[in-house]
């Protein structure tokens, strides 16, 4: 609740001190603005995070940790944390319309992060921001800004301090380069850059949640999703026994008047909880045994909610010196558990981008892909959850049938598996038309898509290694592999050769990735040899023949060519990175 000051109230608002001087200002310390405090603090740039709520909210909100999320948050430093309490989530079965579809497996991805993790948001804050306090820096909760201001140089942003258990507030000018409002549906970030944030609610429709103790006749181990023609329920377990019951019912027919809730909906522009009307957990057990048509009990429960939500997106992510990142610049319907995990992602992607322009590694120009990048995927999301949770609310006659009579066998084609397990732990994303992406083609992933994992055996200990180790170890990871069976092989030596000069002090390590160890000796100086004896990379990769891929900071390719293409990978290295001084 927004804090409010009327003209007889006692608090005393003290004098602003004098500006202060930071790299950046972060309104908003949930898991996306955590998530990008973090990242820039671990490469050196001076940040301030400020968040007006006294503290993180111990309640479990979003669950689900995605693969890609897990592979960012990796490099942030807290996945072996969060593995270690967090429930898997392997399975999901499905119950359509009175009958039992098959189940959905999520398991086995190509990733160290082979699955999904059900752990609570609130979990995920108090991870990241332990990282953070590890890093020298502290949330400043209990502070708000209240007014933007952006000049061609920065930003200045008033904030408002409350002191917990005082009526005692002080304001402060902070004077910072750049400013990202990870502050949620009513950013003021998004308001100050004039942004539109156009969508709709969902009118007539209402979600009802618990997190409590199941007992039933459906076995431990996996999640349930019910879809039927009154609404569609999941049963998620989650870590130390307990479980999210998530419903989308209409709202009750004939209601003569509006609760407070739905008042406060109409005037949402993102979720809104029914605070006015908590759902009892005798509700939930009705609901849940209506939808489902088994008997169940539930008990202990930790949590019960009642909200509504909306559709939005902003026209675009960033202007001049401020960005948006998170619920500031999209908030969607909850299906598939992508909102949290997008933002964190808008998060990852800004971070190392916008570390390098202020330490001088890259031209400023280069935060334009940050909007050019992100704002197609929040397009893409919210029109995909909105089409999916319409024809699930919806379905008519027909698609009932269809689900009954053909979901059991599409739930079984490999093709069907592969499609889902990739799109929702989203191993799809790319970015093709990003002014980061260039392609002169060489096989195996494209520029702007996800880089695969493999493992090699690094020449100077014999140690197995995976390619995400790598990256993890690096900002930028150059993989030139020599092709299987070295018939460029002087090419190849004399292009690695101009590659380690050419990036000399620049944030990038380069591995020649070869067939066998017999070449190793040769290899010139400064160049790590990565060994494919089983040829599992170049499978991944596609390659046969000599061939480049540059990967970015967060995972995706950013340059793909053939070793015939040299010189154009040395235009993109001069044209990403600024000229070394």
């Amino acid at each position: 609740m927004e804090t409010m000051m009327s003209s007889n109230q006692t608090k005393s608002l003290k004098e602003p001190s004098r500006a202060a001087s930071v790299d950046v200002l972060i309104i908003g310390a949930g898991p996306v603005g955590l998530t990008l405090a973090n990242e820039l603090v671990r490469r050196g740039v001076r940040t301030r995070i400020i968040e007006k709520q006294s503290s993180i909210r111990e309640v479990s909100k979003a669950l689900i940790l995605h693969v890609r999320t897990q592979e960012a948050l990796n490099r942030v430093g807290i996945m072996t944390a969060a593995v270690a309490e967090a429930r898997a989530m392997r399975e999901v079965v499905v119950h359509g319309y009175g009958k039992h579809i098959g189940s959905w497996h999520l398991d086995g991805i190509e990733s160290p992060f082979p699955h999904p993790l059900i752990i609570g948001q609130n979990r995920t804050q108090h991870l990241l921001n332990d990282a953070l306090r590890r890093r020298g820096v502290e949330v400043e909760w209990n502070t708000e800004a209240l007014e933007v201001t952006l000049d061609d140089q920065g930003a200045t942003v008033e904030i408002r301090h409350s002191e917990p258990g005082s009526m005692q507030v002080s304001g402060e000018t902070v004077r910072a380069d750049y400013v990202i409002g990870c502050e949620g549906s009513k950013s003021l970030v998004r308001k100050t850059l004039g942004l539109t944030f156009e969508g709709e609610r969902y009118s007539g429709e209402q979600f009802i949640q618990a997190d409590c103790k199941l007992a039933w006749n459906l076995p431990n181990g996996r999640s349930y999703l019910f879809l039927t023609t009154d609404g569609y329920m999941m049963a998620i377990e989650m870590p130390n026994g307990f479980v999210r019951i998530f419903i989308s019912i209409p709202d009750a027919a004939g209601t003569t008047h509006q609760t407070v809730g739905q008042l406060e909906a109409e005037n949402s522009l993102g979720a809104a909880e029914d605070i006015s009307a908590e759902p009892t957990l005798d509700e939930i057990k009705s609901h849940f045994e209506r939808l489902s048509g088994m008997k169940v009990t539930l008990s202990d429960p930790v949590w019960l909610a009642r909200y509504r939500t909306s559709h939005r997106y902003a026209n675009q992510f960033s202007g001049g010196r401020a960005f948006v990142a998170g619920d500031s610049g999209h908030v969607h319907v909850p299906i598939g558990g992508q909102g949290m995990n997008t933002g964190i992602q808008d998060a990852f992607n800004l971070g190392w981008k916008l570390a390098g322009v202020i330490q001088g590694e890259y031209p400023p120009s280069l935060l334009e892909t940050y909007n050019q990048e992100r704002h197609p995927v929040a397009e893409g999301l919210i029109k995909g959850t909105d089409l999916a949770y319409k024809g699930i609310l919806h379905p008519g006659e027909i698609k009932q049938r269809a689900v009954r009579l053909l979901g059991p066998f599409v739930v079984r084609t490999d093709t069907a598996q592969t499609f889902m397990r990739n799109t929702l732990e989203e191993l799809t994303i790319a970015y093709p038309h990003s002014a980061l992406t260039e392609d002169h083609g060489g096989g195996g992933p494209r520029a702007g898509e996800r880089c695969p994992d493999a493992h090699l055996v690094r020449h100077g200990d014999q140690r197995t290694v995976r390619i995400s180790e790598l990256l993890q170890d690096a900002e930028w990871t150059l993989l030139l592999f020599t092709g299987t069976h070295l018939n460029a092989w002087a090419e190849v030596l004399a292009t690695g050769t101009e590659l380690v000069a050419r990036l000399s002090g620049r944030p990038v390590a380069v591995h020649l990735v070869v067939p066998t160890a017999s070449v190793a000796a040769d290899a010139p100086a400064g160049v790590s040899i990565l060994i494919d004896a089983l040829e599992e990379a170049h499978t991944k990769f596609a390659v046969t023949t000599p061939t480049v891929h540059l990967i970015r900071p967060d995972n995706h390719v950013g340059f793909r060519g053939r070793l015939q293409a040299g010189a154009e990978l040395k235009a993109y290295i001069e044209r990403v990175f600024r000229p070394r001084g």
